[in-house]
């Protein structure tokens, strides 16, 4: 009976490592809010680049950060957690450093900028824009909105 129960464990465990990004792909994602939101009192995320690379687990995300009387072209570079279910793939992006690109500015950065749900059938999904939200808490009652994302893979040679 004991040995049932750790069989029926690892095979519970193995079920949901249906992993997005195989060591040596590279995921691709457009992100990208929808055009009709109305502008916010501290910069959110409007558009951008997301890589996700699967062989070191990192990840580098190029946007544009816009308020309503600012925007910003920011690059973040990290770590991501992947954690999957049957179809669903929920990745954590653990920045390292943020780079201001218009000014050049490097900064360290250690936290958590955002979180993607992403179907792994249609390879869409939503990112939620930890970064901006933390700022605006206590600065505007709208949180900044959730973008879309949309990713394809690209095979590298090994």
């Amino acid at each position: 009976m004991k040995y049932l129960i750790s069989v029926l464990i690892s095979a519970a465990l193995l079920t949901g490592c249906d992993l997005l990004n195989p060591p040596g792909d590279i995921i691709i994602c457009t992100v990208k809010t929808k055009e009709n939101q109305a502008c916010s009192p501290v910069l959110s995320l409007k558009s951008g680049e997301l890589i996700l690379k699967g062989k070191d687990l990192s990840f580098e995300l190029t946007a544009d950060y816009e308020a309503c009387f600012q925007s910003e072209k920011i690059k973040f570079t990290g770590q991501y957690e992947q954690r999957g279910q049957s179809h669903i793939q929920d990745i954590e992006l653990l920045a390292q450093e943020m780079k201001i690109l218009d000014e050049g500015k490097i900064k360290d950065f250690p936290k958590t900028i955002g979180l993607i749900s992403l179907n792994l059938k249609s390879n869409k999904g939503h990112f939620v824009d930890i970064w901006a939200t933390t700022q605006a808490y206590g600065k505007s009652d709208d949180l900044p909105a959730n973008a879309e994302v949309h990713c394809q893979s690209e095979l590298t040679e090994h």
